[in-house]
């Protein structure tokens, strides 16, 4: 029923335990602006509406953001914040357009100087940048079999795996530069 539905789970993983992580649903490829994101400090995740470039957002609820999800946490553990989003429904698993943005400085909201989008395939585990990302950010994108395995990889790392099959993999490890 799931993989009919399309629900799928997302993690994002930031190095350093100082700051924020988002991952976010954009209006149009790799634009924040018109996009809703999970925003997670590792005490405490909230949801947004991306309406403008500068605060202050809208707050959302898990069934009123652009791709509705089942819910969303952050954490610390490693070192590291984690950021997971759980039953996002993807219409579409050959095109899921996705945000992130990361910051070690200061809390939410407050300029971030790494960000980027991709449009993933999910299928296939194709990646590919979209063509509003602006900084050089490595970004490493893998399977999420176990919460725990992503802690072994780089310093934002967006997975997927479909809920409830977790032998069955959706992607296949694929490291870009933008």
């Amino acid at each position: 029923a799931d993989e009919a539905a399309g629900l799928v789970d997302l993690a994002v993983v930031k190095d350093g335990v100082d700051g924020w992580v988002s991952l976010g649903f954009p209006e149009s490829a790799g634009r924040m602006v018109g996009g809703h994101a999970v925003v997670g400090d590792g005490a405490s995740t909230a949801l947004w509406d991306m309406h403008r470039y500068l605060p202050p957002y809208t707050p959302l609820t898990a069934d009123g953001m652009r791709v509705p999800i089942i819910g969303a946490s952050s954490g610390r553990r490693g070192g590291r914040i984690i950021l997971t989003v759980s039953g996002a429904r993807i219409a579409d698993l050959t095109k899921v357009d996705l945000i992130f943005g990361l910051v070690n400085t200061c809390p939410w909201p407050c300029e971030h100087r790494a960000d980027g989008g991709y449009t993933l395939n999910l299928l296939t585990g194709s990646a590919a940048s979209a063509a509003d990302n602006t900084l050089p950010t490595a970004v490493f994108i893998g399977a999420f079999f176990l919460l725990c395995s992503l802690l072994l990889l780089g310093p934002v790392v967006i997975a997927a795996r479909k809920r409830n099959r977790p032998s069955r993999f959706l992607m296949k490890p694929v490291i870009g530069r933008l």
